[in-house]
C-alpha cells in the first residue's frame, strides 16, 4: 500500500513538473519568436529606453518648473498637501516632507497664518476652487518675503465625488506684469475680508 501511495505522489509531482516546464517552453518560445534569438537582450534595451526616457522626462520638467519658476502641489480631498514640486519648496524654505499636511502654512506670513489656513479649509470644505495672494516669508530665511500667487482647484471621479486637490503656486508680481493692474490680494473674489 505504501509504495502505492509514495508512486502515486511521484505521479503527482511529475504531473506538475511537466507542466510548469511545458508552460515555461512556450513562454520561451513566444519570447524568441516576438523579439528574436536574443529575447533577455532585447527586452534590457527596452527597459533601458524607457528608463533613460523617463529620465529625460523628469530632467525637461525640472528644467521648465526652474526657468518658469512654478510651484505645483497636490492635496488630499480634506487638504493636507501629499506633494509639493522642487520650486515650490525651494521657494517656501522647506523641504519636501516640511510641506506635507499642512506644513506650507509656516511659511505664510506669521499675522496671516491662521487666516490662510482656515480660507484654504473653507474652500476644501465646500469644493471651491482656492485663489489668494499671500505674503510668503522663507522658512529657511535664505531668501527675502515674496507675495504668492496660489491657485487650487478639485478634481472629481466620473461620480463627482472629490479625490484631490492640484494647484500651483507663481510670484503674483510676475503674475501681476502678466494679467494687468486689477489684480493682487485686495481684488480677490474669494476673500470674505477684502
Amino acid at each position: 500500500m505504501a509504495c502505492l501511495v509514495a508512486c502515486y505522489g511521484l505521479f503527482l509531482f511529475s504531473t506538475r513538473f511537466l507542466v510548469k516546464l511545458y508552460r515555461a517552453w512556450t513562454v520561451v518560445a513566444d519570447l524568441h519568436r516576438e523579439f528574436g534569438p536574443s529575447p533577455v537582450g532585447e527586452l534590457l534595451a527596452i527597459l533601458q529606453s524607457i528608463e533613460a526616457s523617463h529620465g529625460e522626462i523628469e530632467i525637461r520638467q525640472r528644467l521648465a518648473e526652474r526657468h518658469l519658476e512654478f510651484g505645483i502641489f497636490v492635496a488630499t480631498p480634506d487638504g493636507q498637501w501629499t506633494w509639493s514640486n522642487a520650486w515650490l519648496c525651494e521657494s517656501f524654505g522647506l523641504d519636501s516632507s516640511a510641506m506635507r499636511d499642512n506644513g506650507w502654512v509656516q511659511a505664510v506670513q506669521d499675522e496671516r497664518q491662521v487666516i490662510e489656513h482656515e480660507h484654504w479649509l473653507r474652500c476644501i470644505k465646500e469644493s471651491l476652487p482656492y485663489e489668494r495672494v499671500f505674503t510668503v516669508e522663507p522658512h529657511n530665511l535664505r531668501s527675502k518675503s515674496w507675495q504668492a500667487s496660489v491657485e487650487a482647484w478639485p478634481v472629481t471621479d466620473r461620480d463627482g465625488k472629490v479625490i484631490c486637490f492640484v494647484g500651483y503656486v507663481v510670484d503674483a508680481a510676475r503674475k501681476q506684469r502678466h494679467e494687468g493692474k486689477n489684480y493682487g490680494p485686495h481684488n480677490d473674489p474669494t476673500d470674505p475680508d477684502a
